[in-house]
């Protein structure tokens, strides 16, 4: 398997683009990382509060690490949870599928993504013309690119994303996969147009790359430049499933400077080749995972207690290479033959006029 599911890094608040010129696209241009790569960007914000959660996709109630902006949660900057007094209520269980819950991915349980790839979407009247022509462009990008297609929403669209503009200019997030009915895209903060890519990625599913089990393979984490109240931003995932090869190039990846408190590097590519934190669009890894996930996944079974039910199975991880088939007809030597026994047992005789119900 070729593809890796992963996610984005950009901020919720502090989306700096850290000086990066958008290009006649929109696009990031040149960035020295995603997100809150700019160290500039990087704000001093309220100690971040903490609940135990099942985030969509997650197999055990885990440390989540978010923001209290005005009573609703933000975690990692840029992934809204939603109301703070209502996660216990939304994340108090897990949300599971047999046909597996990948890194960086919500879950491929249909409750979180979007049916045949396609995310209807409408953009609020808030928006400015400057962040509609990125959402233009991130809209075209991603839908001639991958296997995900989206278009304007229709009357009969129930669930779909609504892009917004807040009148503090303040924002730049998404919420994981499809929760159902509108959900929101703050676009207030998001210098470019990769960064609405980034964020339409999380809508789709993804979480962060580097927050992968084996990235310690790959990166470097310093831990004594990140902004010292954003540290736990940067943790492993801990029960979450890595699927394919590490992707340096993808669109999900925090970039060298994220949360940085001084502006040196907080994540440093073991690849000194390696650039980390692009905003030009997906990568060929991206496209590649968007396809395991909406079009390639491995299914199991139905059986009670799987598909989306909560504590579902995950029969990826049991069966890596596909469910296998269950064998047809008899094994060899079936049936047995006994030692001192004949192979086949003389008939029995029934006594004329005995009638056996069922049988006679």
């Amino acid at each position: 398997m070729t593809s890796t599911l992963r996610v984005l890094g950009v901020l919720v608040l502090g989306v700096a683009a850290s000086g990066c010129a958008a290009g006649s696209a929109g696009r990031g241009s040149g960035s020295p990382g995603f997100g809150p790569q700019g160290w500039q960007g990087a704000r001093q914000g309220a100690p971040l509060q903490v609940a135990h959660l099942y985030l969509p996709g997650w197999r055990q109630a885990a440390p989540v690490y978010y923001e209290n902006r005005g009573g609703m949660a933000v975690t990692e900057g840029d992934i809204m949870l939603g109301p703070v007094h209502e996660l216990g209520q939304a994340y108090g269980g897990p949300r599971l599928s047999y046909g597996g819950a990948f890194h960086a991915v919500a879950s491929d349980n249909e409750s979180h993504l979007w049916p045949g790839g396609v995310i209807p979407y409408e953009i609020d009247s808030s928006v400015t013309a400057t962040r509609r022509g990125y959402i233009d462009w991130a809209v075209n990008h991603v839908s001639t690119t991958s296997v995900l297609s989206m278009r304007p929403r229709t009357p009969a669209d129930e669930d779909y994303v609504t892009f917004t503009e807040a009148a503090d200019g303040y924002g730049c997030w998404s919420w994981i996969g499809r929760k159902g009915g509108s959900q929101e895209i703050r676009v207030s903060d998001c210098e470019n147009a990769g960064l609405l890519v980034h964020e339409i990625g999380h809508a789709a599913g993804f979480y962060h790359e580097q927050q992968r089990s084996d990235r310690d393979a790959f990166i470097t984490v310093m831990w004594d430049e990140i902004e010292p109240s954003r540290r736990e931003w940067f943790e492993v995932a801990s029960n979450a499933v890595d699927v394919g090869p590490y992707d340096y190039a993808s669109i999900m990846h925090y970039g060298r400077k994220s949360w940085s408190a001084r502006g040196a590097d907080t994540i440093v590519p073991k690849d000194p080749n390696a650039h980390i934190g692009q905003q030009e669009g997906l990568s060929d890894g991206d496209r590649a995972a968007l396809a395991q996930l909406y079009r390639g996944g491995v299914k199991g079974p139905s059986l009670p207690g799987t598909g989306s039910t909560p504590g579902g199975i995950d029969w990826t991880k049991i069966f890596p290479g596909g469910v296998p088939p269950l064998p047809q007809g008899l094994p060899a030597g079936w049936p047995p033959t006994f030692p001192g026994l004949p192979a086949t047992l003389p008939a029995i005789p029934i006594p004329p006029g005995l009638s056996i119900p069922g049988v006679l």
